[in-house]
Order: structure tokens, then C-alpha cells, then sequence
């Protein structure tokens, strides 16, 4: 970069103090067939005479300028630039370009000297080059040279260690770290070259390098040292005290600086120390924002507390003060729980704070609102203003997901009469609630309170998005318990409309995610693929945005339903890890069943029993469409184990309704297993009866292939191979994994009917899922084997015999079963009967 930036008439090297900058230009210059001439500027050297006759002394010095004397090779008059500019092209020679190095051009600002250099590097000649090393921008026209083409600029962020080039420094001094401490001191220095460089003198020779990663150090030679007197000390007494009160700022702008510091020109000093980058950086694209370098903030933290102690907490609440004033309820209710200040916390909770958190998907227990619950307030309020912050207090008890506490709480802040905002508030936290309840009923009573505008100008009501978010928040339970319906797209598409008219991308992304999944589940792949497509516009033009539960498990199904189980382990290994997941346990446990039938199909039978025996706590109850899909998943495993009748006992115990057709499927393939045809085809009946409705696509297939193998079955390969060329007639690209399910079940009789076999779809070969990373939890292999009379005896334990009739049945005493069943109990291991047939079947051992 720097040979190409030669190649016009200025190269600018800004970058703060340590940064490399002179080492580079160094380097550089070292490495180069022509002549350069170099000149170390001090602030003397600021006076047009002293400097430009350093400039002809290093000219000739570099063999450019040869002959005279270079004090006086180059006539300088203040009045007569001209002269200046004629002399200066006759003195040196061509055709080559003549490179002129000005290290330290910070310490220029007379504005006629500028003027003169300006004249330079505008006008002068085509072979002219210098480059400027300085820790500031030069009070020069940067602007034009930019628009002109005539400036190539080196940044900080060019300069700045790679982590590669960190591990090399650290080597030279012969000290080793682990990848996560060496990316810990990358970060940490943000590839700062002298910070890097101090830190690998102090570790060297130490025992524990890696301790030094994570420890703020003052001592001689330190990076805090060099800290202190390269940046700190070289700052105004009003630019050091508002450095360090505003420390605790993770983003710094004139106007919260002075609320903060009291400083009226904080703007002012901000834009002074970014310009001679003091490690105040400009932050996001808008101007006026900064942030501190890393380890100039940790410094700067440590002298607030050593500094100013307790006054920090009164520096966080006009911090909040000034946040909540300004729009900004997160940061207002973080900065209010740091200082304390409850009260305010409580304020801005009720007066919009939740309403936005709520929108926006914060999670406000990370701004430490947890502590909320443990003030001491008055359990009958005898002010609205208490009753208020009782209402703040439910607030965090619905988010923590206890429901009874914020409940008593909401009923004792009612007591009172209570302002508009708590009123909206109150009714968010019962929405709140009943998402976690899993009520739909009380979620649509509570949503339709909320958006009632009873008090159209309270403060919670008049939140961008609210509306959007209560809709999408329906929308989902809605989609949750019943599945894809006509109901559910028209609230859903309200919510997008409402997101997308009120600029709130986020809401308009999960609502995109959410139609996805619907869609997906459906069948209809072609509007599946349209909200993908849409989501990835909407997150191309808001680079904060991510992607969520809800689009990782729209994705996994669809990669599921295509067959490709390794994308769609891929998938669900990014829904499980992304945060949403906990926070919505009807999301939590449609996560965990997609990772079930995964494993389900890759063969993986007995993970796929233990992982969703030990999800079933994540959300309790379950809606009704994931109840009925758990029973199925449950019932197949089941089944495939060899169990059909503990799969009609899964389907029969479940809650749902056994007429639903994902039900009556697994019932059905349970009766297959079973060789009973006539009982397949009565479970089947309803599945079949509501085939033509409004079914999904996947399940109608799947529902067509089963009955295909009943009424083979039966004897009835006509009708047989009718269902199976309906099944491949409503078959798309998108949909393969039924198809793939059904083979085996099907083989003989494609084999035997050609046709049947030419309409199937290539479905490829089942994926083996031991090479791709799900997070199932394997079933351990027993670390003592059981032997062959003790699989005698555990065969029987699983049926209703007695210990009596077993030993009658094996012919041995009863004493001799129970030490078999002791020795039973100790190898798999379990606590008794039930627990250890359970454990024997994770274990395929019946």
C-alpha cells in the first residue's frame, strides 16, 4: 500500500502515538533503489525559514538536491512563493520522482508554512512526492486532494497488528500463548504495535505469560505507563477530567459528555483529541459519536475509582438522566441500575423502558434490572407513584418466568389507581405472562387490553412497533398450537405490514422468519424461498440485524424436508445456540424435536429417545401441535425399535387428539409394524378424512405412502401403487425426506411395479450424521456388560411379571432374581424396575 500511495503527490500516514508509524516509513525507505530524504520535525521546527532549510539539508544530504549548500540551495520569501516554487524545480534534477519523508508533521500548523506546502503538493511538479507521518491530520485541504485523486491515507486501522503478526512479535521475545490469550491481547490492544510490543517485554521470562493477558499494569514500562504520559499527561486539565468521568461510556458524544462531566466544549475536546488521535476514536457513521481505545478505557476506569470513588455512581445517573431525556430507555435503565437508582430504574421501566425492550427483543435482565426485585418497597403503596414501581417489580418477575410473583404483584399495584403508562405496562407483563403460560386465550384477552386506546397518549401505547410485536407475539402462538392456517398468516402479515410502515427491521425480520417456517412446514417451498430472500435483503441493508431461532429452524425443517440431514443439523446446531431459543420455551422445545427427528432419520434412534426424554422440561405445557408432534416422534422411535405397542401406548397417552392426522399416522405405521392391516387402515381413516383439506403438503405425502403400505398389506397392489403415484404426483424439489422415510417400507413393492419405481424421486443416499456436529447426548456404552442370564431377567422386567414367576419361568429361586436384578440395577444404572427398562431401551438392550 505504501508503494502505491508513492505514486502520487502526498501519501498520509496518520495514526496515534506507538502505532508503528516511523518503523514502517523506516522499513520502507531501507527497502527502496532511489534516494530518499527524510526530515524529524520538532515544534521549532514549525518556522517556514528553520524548516524549509531542513528541507533543502536533507535534499542534499539524500544526493537529490546536489551542489550548494542545502541552508541555502532553496530561497525562501514569505512574500514571493513563486520564487520559492521556480527555485525548487530548477535545483532538482528529473526524470525520477524525488520522495520527501516529513516524520513527526504534526508539529506543523503556521498557516503560511501550510500554505506553502499546500502550494507544493497542488502545483508543483509531477515528479514531487512527500509523504507525512503525524499523529493528527494536517491543517491542509485533505478534502481536496481526496476529490482530486492526489492523497493516499494510511489509518490506524491499516497499521494495526494482525493476530498472525502478534504471535511473530510475541515469538521474537520468546513467549507462548494459547489461541484464547492471544486473541484476548489482540483484542484487548485493538492491534495497537507499542502496546503489543510493551506487552511482550513484560511477559517475556515470565512463568505465566498468559496471566499478564488479563491484568491492567502501571508499572514502569508498562503499557499504562506509556498510557499515562504518551496520551494522558499530554492532555488539558478539562480533556484529562473528561476522559476519565465519562470512562464508563461504551459510546461518547459532546452533548451526553457535558450532562455527564458538566463541561460545556466537551464537543469540542472530543473532536480535538479524535483529531490528534488521543485513542478517542470516531464511532459508526454518523459524526460527533467516539469511543476510547480498549486499554486506554480500562486505564481511564481504574482512575475513576481511585479518583472519584463513590462520586461514579452520580456520574452514572446523569448519564441515565440524559439517556432517558433522549429517547434512549436501554441505556437509561443500564446506567440507572449501575448508579443505584432504583427509583429511576422503575421510571423508565414503566414510562416506555419495557414497551421498547419488548419491541426491540432486549433482554433487560442483562441490564441488571434482576436486583429490582430484592428492594425493599412498601407492600401497600400509599402513593400512584409507588404503586408504579410495584408494577416495575412485576415487570421483572414475568421476564425471570415467575409468573405468581409478578401476578401478585400486578394485583396489589391495581389497589391503587394507576397512571396510563403503568396501566399499558401492567397489561404487557400479563402478555408477558401467558406467552410463558402457553395460553392463547389469556395471551389474545391481554394483547387486546394492551392495544385497547384507552389512553392513547400514554407513553407505552405509543411505542414504535408495539402494536407489530403484540401481533407477532399472537402470531407465534397461534402458529405454535395449531400450526400453519389461514388465521395465523392474516395476524402475521398485520404484524409485518404495521413493522415495516413503523421502520422497525428486527420486528419485520423475526415476522419474515415466522412466514418462513410456516411455509416451510407447509410445503410451499417457492414462498419459503421468497421470505429467505426477503430476510436477506433486510439484513444486507441493516448490517446489525441477525438472524434468529425462528430463521435456523425455518432452514433446518426445509434442509430437513429435502433430505439434506447434515445442513439441517447444521441448522438446528445455530438455532440451539442463539439466545431466543431460551428465552421463548415454545421455540426452545420445536428446536429440540427438529433435533430429534433428525436423529430419528439418520438412524440414530436411541439419541434421538434420550434427547427428547430430556428436553421434555423445556416448555411445560407444550401447545397443542408441538404435543401431537412430540407423541409421533416418540411413538416412531418406538416403533422402530421394534415396540409397536409402547408406540400406541406414547399416542394414547398424550393429551391430543387422536383424531389429528399426525397422530393417526403414527398409530397407523404402529399397526403396520404390528402386520394388522385392517387396524392400520381404521388409524389412518381420519388422516385420510382431512387429507383434503388444508393439510400439509409433507404430512399428506406421508399419509399417502402409509396408506400405500396398507393396502399392500392387505393384498391390494392396485390400490397400492395408486398412492404411491398420488404421493409422487404432489411431490416438489423441496420435499424428499418422506419419500426417503418411506423406502424401506415400500421396497418390494417398487421392485415389483416399475412404473411406481420410475415416478419415485431420488432422495440420495441417507445422510450418516457421526461426522457432523449436533449436540445430541450419545447413550453411553455400559462400562460392565450384562451378562446372558441378566439379559434373561431384564426381558422380563420390562413385562408385568413378579419376581416370583420370573424364577419360576427361568427355573431358579427368587433369591437368585433379585441378585440378578441388584447386579441389573448397579451395571446399567438405575434406581428401580421402571428406571432400568427405561435406561435398557435408551440402550437398545430390548
Amino acid at each position: 500500500m505504501l508503494n502505491a500511495g508513492v505514486e502520487g503527490p502526498l501519501t498520509l500516514v496518520a495514526a496515534g502515538p506507538g502505532s508503528g508509524k516511523t518503523v514502517l516509513l523506516g522499513d520502507w525507505v531501507n527497502s527502496q533503489q532511489q534516494p530518499v530524504a527524510w526530515v524529524s520535525l520538532d515544534s521549532p521546527d514549525n518556522d517556514p525559514e528553520r524548516f524549509w532549510a531542513l528541507v533543502g539539508l536533507a535534499l542534499q544530504r539524500s544526493g537529490i538536491l546536489a551542489g550548494a549548500d542545502g541552508m541555502n540551495a532553496l530561497p525562501h520569501d514569505q512574500a514571493d512563493t513563486g520564487q520559492f516554487m521556480s527555485a525548487l524545480l530548477d535545483a532538482i534534477p528529473g526524470p525520477s520522482p524525488h520522495i520527501l519523508v516529513l516524520d513527526d508533521a504534526h508539529v506543523l500548523t503556521n498557516p503560511a508554512l501550510l500554505a506553502e506546502i499546500d502550494a507544493v503538493i497542488r502545483y508543483g511538479s509531477p515528479l514531487w512526492r512527500i509523504v507525512l507521518s503525524t499523529r493528527s491530520d494536517p491543517l491542509l485541504p485533505l478534502h481536496r486532494y481526496r476529490l482530486a485523486g492526489q492523497m493516499t491515507e494510511i489509518r490506524a486501522d491499516d497499521l494495526a497488528m494482525t493476530r498472525a503478526e502478534a504471535r511473530a512479535l510475541l515469538t521474537a521475545h520468546d513467549v507462548t500463548l494459547r489461541q484464547s490469550e492471544l486473541a484476548m491481547l489482540t483484542r484487548r490492544t485493538e492491534g495497537w504495535t507499542a502496546g503489543l510490543r510493551l506487552s511482550a517485554m513484560s511477559m517475556a521470562g515470565s512463568r505465566d505469560p498468559g496471566r499478564f493477558v488479563t491484568q491492567l499494569a502501571l508499572d514502569q514500562g508498562s503499557v499504562g505507563e506509556y498510557l499515562m504520559e504518551e496520551v494522558l499527561d499530554r492532555q488539558s486539565e478539562d480533556a484529562r477530567r473528561l476522559l476519565i468521568q465519562t470512562s464508563f461510556l461504551d459510546e461518547v458524544t459532546g452533548p451526553l459528555a457535558a450532562a455527564v462531566t458538566g463541561i460545556e466544549d466537551s464537543a469540542e475536546l472530543l473532536a480535538d483529541m479524535a483529531r490528534t488521535n488521543s485513542f478517542v476514536i470516531p464511532h459508526g457513521t454518523e459524526p460527533g459519536r467516539y469511543r476510547y481505545h480498549q486499554l486506554l478505557a480500562e486505564i481511564l476506569n481504574y482512575l475513576a475509582r481511585r479518583e472519584y470513588g463513590k462520586e461514579t455512581l452520580e456520574l452514572r445517573k446523569r448519564a441515565a438522566a440524559w439517556f432517558e431525556t433522549n429517547g434512549d430507555p436501554s441505556a437509561a435503565m443500564r446506567f440507572a441500575v449501575e448508579a443505584h437508582d432504583w427509583p429511576r430504574a422503575s421510571s423508565v421501566l414503566i414510562h416506555g423502558g419495557f414497551a421498547a425492550a419488548f419491541t426491540e427483543r432486549t433482554d433487560i435482565l442483562d441490564l441488571g434490572l434482576g436486583n429490582l426485585l430484592s428492594v425493599d418497597n412498601d407492600p401497600e403503596p400509599t402513593s400512584d407513584e409507588g404503586a408504579d414501581a410495584v408494577v416495575a417489580q412485576a415487570v421483572v418477575a414475568a421476564v425471570l418466568g415467575r409468573l405468581d410473583v409478578a401476578r401478585e404483584h400486578l394485583q396489589q399495584a391495581r389497589t391503587r389507581t394507576l397512571t396510563a403508562d403503568a396501566d399499558a405496562t401492567a397489561a404487557l407483563v400479563e402478555v408477558v405472562a401467558a406467552q410463558q403460560d402457553g395460553s392463547l386465550p389469556g395471551l389474545d384477552e391481554a394483547a387486546s387490553t394492551l392495544l385497547a386506546e384507552r389512553h392513547p397518549v400514554d407513553a407505552v401505547r405509543t411505542t414504535n412497533g408495539l402494536r407489530s410485536a403484540v401481533q407477532l407475539a399472537r402470531a407465534a402462538h397461534q402458529f405454535w398450537e395449531f400450526g400453519p392456517r389461514a388465521q395465523f398468516d392474516q395476524v402475521l402479515f398485520e404484524a409485518l405490514d404495521e413493522a415495516h410502515a413503523g421502520n422497525m427491521p428486527g420486528l419485520e425480520l423475526e415476522c419474515l422468519g415466522y412466514l418462513q417456517l410456516s411455509y416451510t412446514v407447509a410445503g410451499r417451498g417457492a414462498h419459503a424461498n421468497d421470505c429467505e430472500l426477503k430476510a436477506q435483503n433486510l439484513v444486507r441493508h441493516n448490517p446489525h440485524l441477525q438472524r434468529t431461532t425462528i430463521h435456523h429452524l425455518a432452514n433446518a425443517v426445509a434442509a430437513y424436508l429435502h433430505a439434506d440431514l447434515g445442513g439441517a443439523a447444521r441448522f438446528v446446531r445455530r438455532a440451539e445456540q442463539t439466545k431466543a431459543a431460551d428465552a421463548d420455551p415454545p421455540m426452545r422445545a420445536a428446536v429440540a424435536l427438529m433435533h430429534g427427528w433428525i436423529l430419528i432419520a439418520s438412524g440414530r434412534i436411541a439419541d434421538a429417545h434420550q434427547h427428547l426424554m430430556s428436553s421434555a422440561e423445556l416448555a411445560r405445557p407444550l401447545p397443542a401441535q408441538l404435543t401431537r408432534y412430540r407423541a409421533r416422534a416418540l411413538a416412531e422411535i418406538e416403533t422402530k425399535m421394534g415396540r409397536p405397542h409402547a408406540a400406541l401406548k406414547v399416542i394414547g397417552d398424550s393429551a391430543a387428539d387422536l383424531r389429528e392426522p399426525v397422530l393417526a399416522l403414527a398409530g397407523a405405521r404402529a399397526f403396520i409394524a404390528l402386520g394388522d392391516a385392517k387396524a392400520a387402515h381404521d388409524a389412518l381413516r381420519p388422516a385420510l378424512v382431512s387429507s383434503d383439506n388444508n393439510a400439509p403438503l409433507p404430512l399428506l405425502i406421508e399419509v399417502l405412502l402409509t396408506s400405500a403400505k396398507i393396502a399392500d398389506l392387505g393384498g391390494d397392489e392396485a390400490r397400492a401403487v395408486e398412492e404411491v403415484m398420488r404421493a409422487t404426483g404432489l411431490a416438489t424439489d423441496s420435499i424428499a425426506q418422506p419419500f426417503a422415510d418411506a423406502r424401506p417400507m415400500l421396497e418390494d413393492l417398487l421392485g415389483r411395479h416399475p412404473e411406481a419405481e420410475t415416478a419415485w424421486p431420488n432422495t440420495g443416499e441417507t445422510a450418516e450424521l457421526d461426522a457432523i456436529e449436533i449436540s445430541s447426548a450419545p447413550v453411553r456404552a455400559l462400562p460392565e456388560l450384562l451378562t446372558d442370564r441378566e439379559t434373561a431377567v431384564l426381558r422380563r422386567l420390562a413385562t408385568t411379571m413378579t419376581t416370583a414367576e420370573i424364577g419360576n419361568e427361568l427355573c431358579v429361586s427368587i433369591n437368585t432374581v433379585k441378585t440378578h436384578i441388584a447386579a441389573i440395577y448397579r451395571k446399567l444404572p438405575a434406581a428401580g424396575r421402571r428406571d432400568a427398562v427405561a435406561r435398557a431401551r435408551q440402550l437398545e438392550l430390548l
